[in-house]
């Protein structure tokens, strides 16, 4: 049997307006990432890519994604993110934060993206002190459950 050699890409999504998207889901970005694949590489690129690639877990409320892709067509997928220029019809941009072979090892710089980006939210008066550390506390159970 052989193995399906992966990778994984932890991609923050920064909206133009700096505001939150809470309608915003895996599945659009998702949509939004074939849609940049098609364009930019076209029919082969999607094809080609269209078995492999798969969000596992998206927070509109943080930014944060973890996309699966083939690892022979990561930094296509790459590619394509940067290149992704709206979600929903808002202006976004799509930034490649660190690409690893194994979800655990990407589930510990999550918790660390995740940490820093509640804080800017808390500095930022989105949330309160209390709802901070609730929402810290249930993405960390979140994204540790990715693997299990």
């Amino acid at each position: 049997m052989v193995r399906l050699k992966t990778r994984y890409l932890l991609c923050e999504v920064l909206f133009e307006d700096g505001k939150v998207q809470d309608g915003a889901t895996a599945y659009m970005l998702l949509n939004a990432l074939k849609d940049s694949i098609e364009a930019n590489f076209g029919d082969v690129g999607l094809g080609a890519v269209a078995a492999s690639i798969q969000v596992k877990y998206f927070n509109p409320l943080t930014g944060m994604a973890i996309v699966r892709a083939s690892r022979d067509l990561a930094p296509m997928v790459w590619a394509a993110a940067t290149l992704v220029t709206a979600l929903r019809k808002r202006t976004c941009l799509v930034r490649v934060v660190h690409v690893s072979g194994t979800i655990r090892l990407l589930q510990r710089r999550a918790i660390e993206f995740n940490r820093d980006a509640v804080r800017l939210l808390r500095a930022h008066k989105v949330l309160a002190a209390a709802e901070c550390e609730a929402m810290a506390a249930a993405e960390e159970a979140r994204v540790a459950k990715l693997d299990a």
